[in-house]
């Protein structure tokens, strides 16, 4: 299966799960505690940005990395925009 195939499984799946207890059930048996701490934390870093929140404000909050906020802000108002409804 192609890169972009097992992407396309994993977008369905997460989709397809119906309510809270489930979806916690599939990320935990996907992903390391270390891995569902880091996509929480953007998450947060995201919201916070969207709240208006600063730099210092964010990292004093959160623990991001400076790098990470990057990512996170350019995502929210260049990028992609995946976050924007967080």
């Amino acid at each position: 299966m192609k890169q972009n195939q097992c992407r396309e499984l994993l977008y369905n799946v997460l989709v397809k799960t119906s309510n809270m207890e489930d979806m916690e059930k599939l990320l935990s048996s996907l992903c390391s505690e270390s891995e569902l701490d880091k996509m929480a934390q953007r998450l947060l870093v995201a919201k916070m940005f969207l709240e208006g929140a600063k730099y210092r404000d964010i990292v004093k909050e959160t623990n991001a990395s400076t790098a990470t906020l990057a990512k996170i802000k350019y995502d929210l108002f260049y990028g992609k925009k995946g976050l924007i409804n967080v």
